[in-house]
């Protein structure tokens, strides 16, 4: 199995069952390494399948798949569209055929700019098991976001409200016009919900 270079992008080049396999990996060498010992295992163990490209969705019509037959049994699948609605953004005009590891880290290059670095790790979570759904499918033969590394994020120290401190924060709440405020922060403080999940209330 040979790893040739053109255009900047790096391939896995290799025969298989006959017929010439030729895989885009990115512009970063070290990931078509990892990529080829990757390929090379399947290879051995038998898990490796062809699935044609022709037939690849893009990755809007994969976010909607799973939107429909995965996400909505989640318990969480409430702020959990909010995610794939932002993935859309991103992702949804690449045919998923197409994407690489390298499209995973320019994601996560980007989000980072704008979010917080756990914010970005679950997008990242989502759009992997999106793909290895991808594959259960048949949609594609591997998850190219597989290998993709989650960003550390800084541990912080919990610290709960002071009885005097929720005593001010709902005196602060009745000075608002919005008469919503005060029992979602009420309920809040009362069960640990996140702003996602009490937006995502019915």
């Amino acid at each position: 199995m040979k790893i040739v270079q053109r255009n900047g992008n790096y391939y896995l080049d290799f025969y298989f069952r006959g017929r010439r396999i030729r895989e885009k990996v990115g512009s970063s060498k070290g990931a078509a390494v990892r990529a080829r010992s990757v390929r090379e295992g399947e290879i051995l163990q038998g898990r490796f399948k062809i699935v044609p490209k022709r037939g690849a969705p893009t990755s809007d019509i994969l976010a909607d798949k799973y939107s429909d037959q995965v996400s909505v049994h989640k318990r969480g699948h409430h702020v959990e569209r909010y995610i794939i609605k932002e993935l859309k953004a991103y992702f949804g005009k690449y045919r998923v055929s197409d994407l690489t590891l390298e499209d995973a880290e320019k994601y996560k290059t980007k989000r980072s700019q704008s979010v917080r670095p756990a914010t970005v790790n679950r997008g990242l979570t989502l759009a992997k098991h999106m793909l290895a759904k991808a594959v259960e499918w048949e949609m594609i033969a591997d998850n190219p976001f597989r290998g993709v590394r989650n960003i550390d994020v800084p541990r912080r120290d919990e610290r709960a409200l002071s009885a005097d401190e929720e005593v001010k924060l709902l005196a602060a709440c009745d000075g608002v016009r919005s008469r919503l405020l005060r029992p979602l922060v009420v309920l809040a403080l009362n069960t640990g919900m996140r702003r996602g999940e009490l937006l995502g209330l019915e």
